[in-house]
């Protein structure tokens, strides 16, 4: 079953993706199609969204702490 992969000049990998393993079908798949699984559009802007509203968070977050070090330092000192 690696012999197809191999063959296909991925070494067993999905694309070239060292530590993913394909399964038989899906090397299969790769190798009729010339293309790996993607994740549809909808899924991929879904993502961004997450994505950005977390680092969002993560920036608020990081200078709220800032500040409340900063205030806390400033009352013990």
């Amino acid at each position: 079953m690696r012999t197809a992969a191999i063959q296909a000049g991925n070494g067993g990998t999905s694309a070239g993706v060292p530590g993913r393993w394909t399964s038989p079908k899906e090397q299969l798949t790769i190798q009729e199609t010339g293309f790996t699984k993607m994740a549809k559009r909808n899924d991929i802007n879904a993502a961004r969204e997450t994505y950005e509203g977390f680092i969002g968070y993560a920036k608020w977050g990081a200078i709220a702490v800032a500040v409340l070090a900063a205030i806390v330092v400033w009352i013990i000192a």
